[in-house]
This record gives structure tokens, C-alpha cells and sequence, in this order.
């Protein structure tokens, strides 16, 4: 049985600071991540023949790939460092050009125990549109739980056309996850009031009857602690259950700012066996250090140290 099948685009990943080529991509991400906590975990996407090595990067990440051959190229983004920005060259990739049609979602979909999408998916061609559309639809049809991290890029489309795409699926979700960004502009535009942040995710949870509701914090030290950062969560679910590690936020000092989304989301969708349990805030705290952990290496990509993996993940069984 599949745990997990993450479907969206990989690409070759450039530094602007070093000659340094890797591979990213937020569905896989969270793939490598999931499979590092020994959950079956399966990516999805399109590739074109010559992938620059890119399944070979997840099956040595332990994560079995289903890939569908399409004319295009491989897609590409640098981290800016300088200017604090990620420039994208993906519009010619052969998952933006997919054939929707070429994909038997409804037979991939058989087993399966969770789907994990993302908002970038359906802003990068009609195809990928299309495909997301049919995951969503067909996953809640046959019972398939759902994970889709918001995942706002500005370089594909505003917030509003965001929402405006996400908002009529959310029924289907079981599990939303959002940065403290997308938390404040939906409670915004949608007329949530509330006195903290809280309270926010909660009220999301109950408007939309959304089974988990998680949002990610994270908050830049200046002056003398300048580098470092405090990095906390909120989980919330729709039947009023509410979990903050506001109070035991984490101070580290990131090597790096990408990634470290997909590495929180890997982790609580692997604990989700204890929400409306003692285990809830242990989860949650595990989450905020996996992504910390994330944080503290080069790469997109969660490195787990494996002597310290049993600790880590001593109460996911």
C-alpha cells in the first residue's frame, strides 16, 4: 500500500553564490522527507526522457517514482541569495506542457492512503490544471485523504487567483497547510476576526469544516541575535481541538530558507496517530525541529542524521 503519493514537478535547483546543482521541488520534497520517517512514499510527475538524473536522486532517497515520458525539458529555478528571491525558468518543462489524458489518475489512486498537493500545480499550464483537478475530485471519491499546502508563489499568479482555485476543494481536504502569510490574508479577505493567531487557524478549520488546519511560523532575529530565528506552529481541528507551540518556539540559525515548509508538512502528516492526544504538541514540536534540521543543511531536501532518526522518531509507532 502507498502511504503517501506526492504528484508535482521537480527541477534542477541553481545558487546564485556557487556553482552548486541540486533538485528541488516541494512534492518531492516532502516524499524524501516522508520516507526518511519510513512511510511509503511514491511521487508522481512528468518528466522528459533525458531527466537529468533526477529519479535516480529519489530512488536513492528511498521514494519509488511513477513518471510519465513528455516532450519539454526539465525545469529549472536559482536562489537568488543577494536579492532574497527565487527566479523560475519552467514555462517550456515537460510537466508544465503534460497531456492530462496520458494519466490514469483514477487507477493510480487505488491503494493509495494519502495524496499530498500543492497551489503551485494548477498555475503552470492547462495540463497540470487539469490533472489537479482530477486528483482532487477522484481521491475524494474513492476515499483518499487529502494534504495540499497553499504554497503561494507570486511568480504564478496573486493570492486571489490562489484562493479562487483552492477555496471550492476545501471541502475534500483533510489536511491544509499554510504559511503565516496565507493565514492573515484569508482571514482578511474572508472577514475572520479574531483576537490572535490561534484563533485564526482554528476559525479556519470550523468555517470550512477542515479536518487539520496547520500554519508555520517563523520570525527573524535583528541586532545582536541577527541570523537567527524562532520558528513555532499552530494546528487546528474542525471539531474545536486547538495545539500551539507558540510557548516552546525554537531558536536556530538556518543555513538555508527553502524547504523547510515541506519538511514541517512531512512531519505532521506522520503524526497525525496522536492529534486529540497527549502526543499532539510532542508532533508539533517534532514538526517545528524537522524543519529547523531542514534548515541547518544546503538543499531543498530534508538530511536526517540516521544515528539520531530512532530518536526522532521514537513515538511514530
Amino acid at each position: 500500500m502507498i502511504h503517501v503519493l506526492c504528484v508535482g514537478e521537480a527541477m534542477l535547483r541553481h545558487m546564485s553564490n556557487s556553482d552548486d546543482v541540486t533538485i528541488g521541488g516541494a512534492e518531492l520534497n516532502v516524499a524524501i522527507a516522508l520516507a526518511q520517517f519510513g512511510w511509503n512514499a511514491t511521487w508522481l510527475s512528468v518528466l522528459p526522457e533525458n531527466d537529468e538524473g533526477i529519479v535516480d536522486h529519489a530512488t536513492k532517497n528511498d521514494v519509488e517514482s511513477l513518471i510519465f515520458r513528455s516532450p519539454g525539458k526539465v525545469g529549472e529555478y536559482t536562489v537568488n541569495v543577494e536579492e532574497k528571491k527565487v527566479e523560475y525558468d519552467r514555462s517550456e518543462s515537460a510537466f508544465a506542457g503534460l497531456n492530462a489524458d496520458m494519466i490514469p489518475v483514477r487507477k493510480l489512486l487505488k491503494g493509495v492512503e494519502w495524496i499530498h498537493l500543492t497551489g503551485i500545480t494548477p498555475f503552470l499550464g492547462d495540463g497540470p490544471k487539469t490533472l489537479w483537478n482530477r486528483l482532487l475530485t477522484f481521491a475524494e471519491l474513492d476515499g483518499v485523504k487529502i494534504s495540499l499546502d497553499i504554497n503561494h508563489r507570486p511568480a504564478l499568479c496573486s493570492r486571489e487567483e490562489l484562493w479562487k482555485m483552492i477555496e471550492p476543494h476545501l471541502r475534500k481536504v483533510s489536511f491544509l497547510q499554510m504559511s503565516s502569510a496565507d493565514l492573515e490574508w484569508i482571514c482578511e479577505h474572508n472577514g475572520i476576526l479574531a483576537s490572535n493567531e490561534e484563533e485564526m487557524v482554528l476559525a479556519i478549520a470550523e468555517h470550512w469544516l477542515i479536518n487539520q488546519v496547520g500554519c508555520t511560523f517563523k520570525e527573524d532575529f535583528v541586532s545582536r541575535r541577527k541570523g537567527f530565528q524562532k520558528r513555532w506552529s499552530i494546528l487546528a481541528t474542525n471539531d474545536g481541538h486547538l495545539f500551539s507551540t507558540r510557548e516552546y518556539a525554537l531558536v536556530h540559525r538556518p543555513v538555508e530558507h527553502l524547504g523547510s515548509g515541506d519538511a514541517w508538512v512531512a512531519s505532521a502528516i506522520s503524526g497525525f496517530g496522536f492529534i486529540g492526544s497527549g502526543g499532539s504538541i510532542w508532533s508539533l514540536k517534532r514538526a517545528d525541529q524537522v524543519a529547523a534540521i531542514q534548515q541547518s543543511t544546503k538543499g531543498d531536501q530534508l538530511e536526517l542524521d540516521k544515528s539520531k532518526i530512532t530518536q526522532i522518531c521514537q513515538k511514530m509507532v
